[in-house]
């Protein structure tokens, strides 16, 4: 093994999803805090969770609609 990360777990639906699949999420446990975790999920996972009247998201969320 290289050590490189090849698969991840998606932090919604907990199945294993290839990581340059992975959308990345950083937790900041408050505003301040320098610290953060990351978490990694499906794309359409994150999508679906968004609240409705959140409509401002990078480009790329939205290049590929069958994901």
């Amino acid at each position: 093994m290289d050590g490189t990360l090849n698969k991840v777990v998606c932090c919604f639906c907990g199945l294993e999803l290839l990581f340059q699949d992975a959308t990345v999420l950083l937790v900041y446990p408050t505003v301040e805090s320098e610290d953060a975790q990351q978490l990694y999920c499906h794309k359409h996972h994150f999508l679906e969770r968004l609240h409705k009247p959140i409509t401002i998201l990078h480009p790329d969320f939205f290049d590929n609609q069958d994901v």
